[in-house]
């Protein structure tokens, strides 16, 4: 599988948990196509990039990074 295709899986995944978890309320097909903009978004995968740092940031000594 290529990175381009975890990333939209991935990405489906967090939006259906959403929905499960009653946060969000999506239209048929909605999450499908949300997926597929949303895994080629520079700006997107930027604002991941910054949230992974900032959770290692915060919480990196407990995987032994500091």
């Amino acid at each position: 599988m290529d990175l381009r295709k975890a990333y939209k899986l991935v990405i489906k995944h967090q939006l259906e948990l959403l929905e499960e978890d009653g946060r969000w309320q999506f239209a048929h097909g909605q999450i499908e196509e949300l997926s597929e903009k949303l895994h080629d978004d520079v700006d997107f995968l930027e604002d991941i990039q910054d949230s992974i740092e900032e959770y290692l940031e915060d919480f990196g000594e407990n995987y032994d990074l500091f």
